[in-house]
């Protein structure tokens, strides 16, 4: 007399399989419409076998009830363990396009981080974000048992920099102009902010306005670019600014004057 059993944690909507040996007129508690009980005694050599097949939406404690060859009632206690799923794993979205998530298999949630999040109903957050970012849910549950489940927003932006993604030398000067797709906010005006300066006082902060950002970085450095209409944020972008160390044999060209470079340096000296 004993039970056998296949998986105790599972993923939501899967199954898990008991088996019962030398019971008979099996049944257990609690149940749903996805639990079935086999009587597998005809096909098997032992005495009364059972296949009891659970489905739970949750981590449930279950009891299990059968009668022995001596007519007794005996019973089994045990806990299948859920783990939480996502309705997604993945997907991708264009800029200011809205996402239903969906968690399952728990009562009480946490998302991390909380960013973008317009609606928080603990299993559905309604989210609406500006970059690529992946969510977390995680839920303890009344067994103590932690799951978690992420998914991974892919965020396609609008914006289109020349150059993007340049590679230049240290110190050099560079220009780079940023537009949109299609131009579909013709009134749009575009802030660019290192990513670097994030760490300093806004005050400290060096924002540049327009459509255009010149600089002559030593560095590798990035620029979030956001574009506002009417004070809204419609649109976001990241281009990175890639910057090598000089050779010496390479000459600074914009702090050489003009007419000494073009009259003196002639290409075999380069």
């Amino acid at each position: 007399m004993s039970i056998e059993i296949e998986k105790n944690i599972i993923n939501y909507g899967e199954n898990t399989l008991i088996k019962t040996y030398n019971l008979k007129d099996v049944y257990i508690e609690p149940s749903n419409f996805y639990t079935k009980i086999i009587n597998n005694s005809l096909y098997s050599s032992q005495y009364f076998t059972y296949d009891v097949i659970l489905q739970p939406s949750q981590s449930t404690n279950y009891t299990l009830y059968g009668f022995n060859n001596n007519n007794q009632k005996v019973s089994f206690t045990f806990i299948i363990y859920i783990n939480i799923i996502l309705n997604i794993s993945s997907i991708t979205i264009n800029l200011n396009e809205e996402v239903l998530l969906n968690a399952f298999g728990s009562v009480n949630y946490n998302w991390i981080p909380n960013e973008y999040i317009i609606e928080d109903n603990n299993n559905t957050i309604l989210v609406k974000p500006l970059d690529n970012i992946s969510y977390i849910v995680q839920s303890t549950d009344e067994f103590g048992h932690f799951s978690n489940a992420t998914v991974n927003i892919i965020v396609l932006d609008n914006l289109i920099f020349i150059p993007n993604n340049p590679t230049i030398y240290e110190g050099d000067l560079i220009s780079i102009i940023v537009s949109q797709e299609n131009n579909i906010y013709p009134t749009m005006h575009y802030k660019w902010r290192s990513t670097k300066s994030f760490e300093l006082p806004l005050e400290y902060a060096y924002i540049v306005y327009g459509n255009e950002l010149i600089i002559h970085p030593f560095f590798t450095v990035s620029y979030i670019v956001e574009g506002f209409v009417n004070n809204e944020l419609k649109a976001r972008g990241t281009v990175i600014i890639n910057v090598l160390e000089k050779p010496s044999k390479i000459l600074d060209k914009e702090i050489i004057p003009v007419q000494f470079y073009n009259d003196v340096i002639t290409p075999t000296d380069i």
